[in-house]
């Protein structure tokens, strides 16, 4: 017989965020899971992310040995060398592409499972040009299972928006397991493995029950903001606006320019979203002019 689940059964529960500034807003979250190295019968033991000149670079090593390019990371069009991401590529120009690629599923990708990205503080429809994200040397990113991974960050003066700060409600688990807007996330049925481009056949599931079983339940969370305060100032072409999973604006409106935001209180009048998805707030304008904090206060809930 069918589950019904009664929302007033379960209030909402705070999930309010903030960043502290400049450059603190997360483009995606990416960390290696790999349990064996590129070839079978080893360890892996390091991992590394780099980000440099718009090109992300993804090494591995195994057993004490010298890291090298994870020859996993390639896709559609891809203008340089395995195991790295070219920003401009054609099918690495938005936020939902890139975290594709890490996590094995790229366009033209053969499905792998050593990485594992996840979305961060912007929607995944996104765009992503050159020099939209944050420089990073190698940084190690073989950060166990509870880790919420490697935040790669947008370069907010070089956004095509140049004053954007953005928060993500419902993302902040990252790569950790059963951190997402639903329960059980099915953590492992992605990538799975696959001898067909971009087709994916998930090898393990996390919950209980596969996915494919009748009885198999999935939970999700809706989430909604009850308001917003921001300490930078930012001028002209201000903007307030919150997005869906599916990059649609569901709220927007216009602040004044050249100074702080005091709070604004929407508790009479929360800015819902769809169940099962995450929001993404931003605010906008031309040119950050003093560095300061965005916050969003926010609530989820179990539907």
């Amino acid at each position: 017989m069918p589950v019904v689940i009664n929302p007033r059964m379960n209030p909402w529960k705070d999930a309010s965020r903030h960043v502290g500034g400049a450059d603190l807003s997360v483009m995606l979250y990416a960390k290696c899971i790999a349990d064996v190295g590129l070839t079978a019968g080893t360890q892996a033991d390091q991992a590394t992310i780099t980000e440099a000149g718009d090109v992300l670079t993804f090494q591995i090593a195994a057993d004490g040995g010298a890291l090298a390019n994870d020859t996993g990371i390639t896709y559609t069009g891809a203008a340089g060398a395995a195991g790295t991401i070219t920003i401009a590529d054609t099918n690495a120009n938005t936020v939902q592409e890139l975290v594709n690629i890490v996590n094995g599923v790229g366009v033209g990708q053969t499905a792998f499972r050593r990485w594992r990205a996840a979305l961060g503080d912007f929607d995944p429809t996104r765009a992503v040009t050159t020099s939209d994200l944050l420089a990073r040397s190698a940084t190690a990113a073989l950060l166990g299972r509870n880790s919420i991974g490697l935040e790669i960050f947008a370069d907010t003066s070089a956004l095509a928006q140049a004053g954007t700060l953005s928060i993500g409600i419902g993302t902040s688990g990252g790569t950790r397991e059963g951190s997402g807007s639903s329960f059980p996330d099915y953590f492992e049925d992605i990538p799975g493995s696959s001898t067909v481009a971009s087709v994916n056949t998930p090898l393990r599931s996390s919950a209980a029950i596969p996915r494919v079983a009748q009885g198999a339940v999935t939970v999700r969370k809706q989430y909604r903001i009850t308001g917003w305060a921001l300490s930078a100032v930012i001028t002209t072409s201000t903007e307030f606006r919150v997005r869906d999973i599916d990059g649609n604006v569901i709220f927007q409106t216009p602040f004044t320019s050249g100074a702080v935001v005091t709070f604004q209180d929407y508790s009479n009048h929360p800015i819902e979203g769809p169940i099962g998805s995450p929001l993404f707030a931003t605010v906008t304008g031309t040119t950050l002019t003093t560095d300061g904090a965005f916050y969003v206060r926010a609530e989820e809930r179990f539907v």
